[in-house]
């Protein structure tokens, strides 16, 4: 089966256009977990220890896509439990904040992000959320309805899953025994070398640029992502070997 983690202020039908080929990719219905049902009080690896644990239990075989916020907790159920996922794609991922200042910028960054998110008019923190420079020329997600949230759940997603709320994993990724695909933009020149240092992190991780996309790739370029997919995962079978592909930009 394949779980697909969304990203902040994403929710699971976000992959709902991917779920035909998730299908048919595992032979089984890929879960698309809400993340913002209700406010956190774990830390990302507490939150990846719990998740790895429920997965292994009803799961023989499975796999993850994460993207963005998502992926950072899908690399916490993998260190989690190693040998767990068969496989993972990770989207616009990073392994978190080496530099303490930055890390303390971050942090305090995100607090005001959660702050807002608590009480601001939602409109207003809506278009300042999308008008980020890491989204620059990326399009829309679907439409973010205040209904559909849990603002506190928001807030405390910001402060204990943030990049700054846990210890850099780029020096404990080598126990990871799975495949991974790293994607980023080639417009999203950060991701880019986040993914890059991942790769180079793991045991078995290589690294898909894809030309004229920002931090949004699925929903960006939907089929040359479908067509990643097929490349890396092998229909009810063993993981396909797959060559590092870069852009030349």
């Amino acid at each position: 089966m394949i779980w697909a983690l969304h990203g902040f202020l994403g929710r699971g039908e976000d992959w709902a256009a991917f779920r035909p080929l998730l299908s048919e990719l595992s032979c089984a219905e890929p879960e698309f977990p809400d993340l913002f049902t209700v406010p956190t009080q774990k830390t990302a690896p507490e939150w990846g220890d719990e998740f790895s644990a429920r997965v292994a239990g009803i799961d023989p075989s499975p796999s993850l896509i994460g993207y963005s916020m998502g992926g950072r907790l899908a690399l916490h159920a993998m260190l989690a439990r190693p040998g767990l996922f068969k496989r993972a794609v990770l989207i616009s991922t990073g392994l978190g904040i080496e530099d303490p200042e930055r890390r303390a910028n971050r942090a305090k960054s995100d607090e005001r992000w959660a702050e807002r998110f608590e009480t601001e008019a939602w409109s207003e923190v809506i278009a300042a959320w999308n008008a980020q420079d890491v989204f620059a020329g990326s399009p829309p997600m679907a439409e973010r309805r205040e209904k559909d949230y849990n603002r506190a759940a928001l807030g405390a997603a910001l402060r204990f899953w943030s990049p700054a709320a846990h210890e850099p994993l780029a020096g404990r990724l080598n126990i990871i025994e799975a495949p991974v695909l790293l994607v980023a933009g080639a417009r999203d020149a950060r991701y880019v070398r986040e993914a890059e240092r991942t790769a180079a992190s793991l045991r078995n991780g290589d690294v898909w640029v894809v030309p004229g996309a920002g931090h949004r790739v699925p929903w960006e370029r939907p089929e040359s992502f479908k067509e990643a997919l097929r490349d890396f995962f092998q229909q009810c079978s063993e993981v396909k070997p797959r060559a590092s592909v870069t852009s030349d930009v």
